[in-house]
């Protein structure tokens, strides 16, 4: 199940299916991380916040070591090793999830300059024409408490790893954390994104 549920998170947005020049076999591997897309946001009140700058507070202390646990959870979560185009309709998929390697050819078909797989829906993983890169984006978004919080509850200091959305700006994901819990005035939302780049 737990391979459905990954498979259905995967949507391809992808050109060079329909490019008569591609040679395949096509492989791409990681070839960096990049963690600079991030923000800082201070709660002004139950629907409102205010961006703050990321190196400061508990947020700028913290963001390296919050980067890296991200970094940690992926490795665990979803360890791509690489993805290879094998041909106009079929491509091969290689990761490693709970410590069980997985290597699986899928077929994808185009719809409107998209690769969809199995018919499939889902933003894990994409990819860039322009760059020629696959893209694994996960955004983290946290709250960190304020001094109008006496006894932090475990709604703060938590963070959980969900698909970046191309829609969603990092002030967009702070208010939507906002929108979903009881923080207060003078607490902070950090927003980290996550991206792996296969090339």
């Amino acid at each position: 199940m737990k391979y459905c549920i990954l498979l259905a998170s995967l949507t391809l947005l992808f050109g060079c299916g329909n490019d008569p020049d591609t040679k395949y076999p096509v492989l791409y591997t990681l070839d960096h991380i990049d963690q600079t897309d991030e923000g800082h946001y201070l709660v002004v009140d139950s629907d409102e916040v205010s961006s703050i700058p990321t190196n400061i507070g508990s947020f700028g202390a913290n963001k390296d070591e919050l980067k890296q646990e991200i970094r940690d959870f992926f490795e665990i979560a979803f360890n791509l090793k690489e993805v290879e185009l094998i041909s106009e309709d079929s491509l091969r998929i290689h990761f490693i999830i709970d410590e069980e390697e997985i290597d699986t050819i899928v077929n994808y078909s185009m719809i409107n300059d998209s690769i969809v797989i199995d018919s499939l829906e889902g933003g894990l993983l994409s990819y860039d024409k322009d760059e020629d890169q696959f893209i694994i984006c996960g955004v983290a978004v946290f709250a960190l408490a304020g001094p109008n919080v006496a006894d932090p509850g475990p709604e703060y200091y938590n963070f959980v790893v969900t698909e970046c959305l191309p829609e969603v700006s990092n002030q967009g994901y702070a208010l939507k954390l906002l929108g979903e819990n009881d923080f207060v005035s003078l607490d902070t939302v950090g927003v980290i994104l996550t991206r792996l780049i296969y090339k």
